[in-house]
């Protein structure tokens, strides 16, 4: 028997896993260290060596996973053991359970352009190395722990794609903040066309007018800044977010936006003061989409 077992194991080196897709990712971003995510998966499948007539007899998976971007190392995580199932005898399902990835330190600004590669394009590939421990039900044989089974694979997920398709549905409320500025209460649906799931706490991002396509040739103009409150986001639309735009009356750009009488369309880009996070105002810098902004009135001023 164990002569049978060992050269079983013996099967499971790094050319057996052949490639590794997830079908979601969870990111949690809002812990105190701002270089560490929680993360975890529904779904993982590992595509293994087809050997015919055999199915492989996995129970349970185990991972250690390294995260690369463009050939270098950007951060570890470790999934406890989860269960397993086999289907057409060689690709293997399973998770990752809710687990820490830590970024290295050495990998800070290459952790930011993968965050970023994730947010604004509409898809992004990026490779996973490491080892899994596995168990195997071999029946009257018993059950064994195969540990250190390398493997290395690339995987593609669709990003955020800079989010297309924002809609703001809904003014809440219009006040004057101050002598310099209008506060506006305002409800998002916000598509996201990613398989990823995304807690991102408050994010701030900057309100410009569009540049002019006429003759004028305008640049854009800056408004003041929006901040989407608590963000999370679920794959698909997420509807009623809260966001409280508060704009700059003291620019001749927002003098004049605020006396449209028809919707109009803005940019909201990401800048140095997106998020208190670290990792998130790094990543999220590139950011930029657009919205149009339901007509709304103002409230006299009150000296």
């Amino acid at each position: 028997m164990a002569i049978f077992v060992n050269a079983l194991k013996s099967k499971f080196d790094i050319h057996v896993v052949k490639h590794i897709d997830l079908e979601d990712l969870s990111i949690d971003m809002t812990g105190p260290n701002h270089w560490s995510t929680i993360v975890s998966s529904n779904r993982l499948v590992a595509r293994l060596a087809r050997i015919p007539g055999f199915k492989w007899p996995v129970q349970k998976v185990q991972l250690r996973i390294i995260i690369q971007e463009e050939g270098k190392d950007v951060g570890q995580l470790e999934s406890p053991f989860t269960p397993a199932s086999v289907v057409d005898g060689a690709s293997v399902t399973s998770s990752i359970s809710t687990c820490t990835m830590t970024v290295f330190p050495t990998a800070h600004s290459v952790f930011a352009d993968f965050v970023s590669e994730l947010t604004t394009k509409p898809d992004h590939t990026f490779s996973v190395k490491g080892s899994a421990d596995i168990v195997i039900n071999l029946g009257l044989l018993g059950i064994h722990t195969i540990h250190g089974v390398d493997f290395i694979s690339d995987l593609t997920l669709r990003g955020l794609n800079s989010l297309p398709d924002l809609k703001c549905t809904e003014i809440t409320e219009v006040v004057r903040s101050s002598a310099y500025g209008v506060t506006i209460k305002a409800l998002f649906d916000v598509n996201n066309p990613s398989q990823l799931a995304l807690t991102l706490g408050d994010l701030q991002l900057a309100v410009w007018l569009p540049a002019s396509d006429d003759e004028s040739d305008r640049p854009e103009q800056f408004l003041g800044t929006v901040k989407l409150v608590d963000l999370k986001l679920m794959q698909g639309v997420n509807e009623g977010k809260v966001a409280v735009m508060v704009l700059d009356t003291t620019l001749e750009a927002t003098q004049n936006f605020l006396k449209a009488t028809e919707a109009r369309t803005v940019v909201l880009k990401g800048y140095g003061s997106t998020s208190e996070n670290a990792a998130i105002n790094a990543g999220l810098n590139k950011l930029r989409t657009t919205v149009s902004v339901p007509v709304f009135s103002v409230p006299e001023r009150v000296d």
